[in-house]
């Protein structure tokens, strides 16, 4: 009987333990989340010739140039950043979360989107700032 009662103590921590670390899930309440839809540069909502769609029920994403799309792939959101990978996996593009509704191109970690003129990066305009203009 002894020798039971400190096994019971050893399983009672270890089930306090257990139960102090949560379910495992994050909590995501105090974290940017961003609207899903259609962003255009910042500026030129009306008639921006860079269009680029997220579909977040899908983790996926589309950039269209002059209404021709230009590529697609897939989203991940996560600490702050929308991160937007091509199919082929050849080009990356991350966005910083500035509101529900707007997205900054972070530049230092994304690659270059090349015009049909070959000699311009397209998401420069703007300083790469996009809002939210259609879901």
């Amino acid at each position: 009987m002894k020798r039971a009662i400190p096994l019971f103590s050893i399983l009672i921590v270890f089930v306090i333990m257990l139960g102090a670390c949560g379910s495992g899930k994050e909590d995501h309440s105090n974290s940017l989340e961003l609207d899903e839809g259609t962003y255009v540069l910042s500026g030129s909502e009306e008639d921006s010739d860079i269009k680029i769609l997220f579909d977040l029920a899908q983790d996926r994403f589309s950039i269209s140039v002059l209404g021709n799309e230009f590529m697609t792939g897939t989203v991940k959101i996560q600490n702050e950043k929308v991160t937007a990978t091509t199919d082929d996996e050849k080009f990356t593009y991350v966005f910083q979360i500035e509101d529900h509704n707007k997205i900054c191109l972070n530049k230092d970690e994304s690659d270059t989107l090349v015009g049909v003129s070959g000699n311009e990066d397209i998401l420069d305009k703007a300083d790469g700032e996009f809002v939210l203009y259609q879901r």
